[in-house]
């Protein structure tokens, strides 16, 4: 990656997370792909799924080309307990969260396409890092 693509930040030696922002992603996501990342967005809770939205206007216009699912990890059950189920009242929070991002390339039979959210722009398995 070039400079400045990523930040490393975390606790153990054996868990570090590249600290990006959502442009860095969307201009250069082969870069990140199968990386540890930490991004920062709106989450939201729905229908069971938890989301990560690049900005506040892709959330409120429902934009799923602009957010990512969120998948599995230890921290999954506590971010959905956090965000609470979304209503146009609580629609979402600003949270940055960690975990292994997965590039959505919507080929078929690819490795890569995500069946669980096909319009999504990728997804954030092994959610492991959660920050107010």
């Amino acid at each position: 990656m070039p400079d400045g693509a990523c930040q490393m930040v975390g606790n153990s030696a054996d868990r570090q997370y590249c600290r990006t922002t959502f442009v860095q992603l969307l201009a250069n996501p082969e870069w990140y792909d199968g990386k540890l990342v930490m991004v920062r967005g709106w989450t939201t809770a729905e229908d069971g799924a938890a989301y990560l939205y690049f900005t506040r206007d892709m959330l409120d216009g429902a934009d799923g080309g602009g957010s990512l699912i969120l998948t599995d990890g230890p921290e999954l059950t506590k971010l959905m307990e956090l965000v609470g189920t979304s209503s146009p009242e609580t629609p979402g929070r600003a949270l940055s969260v960690g975990g292994r991002f997965e590039l959505n390339r919507q080929a078929p039979n690819s490795q890569h396409s995500l069946p669980e959210a096909p319009s999504r722009f990728g997804a954030l398995r092994e959610v492991s890092e959660i920050h107010q």
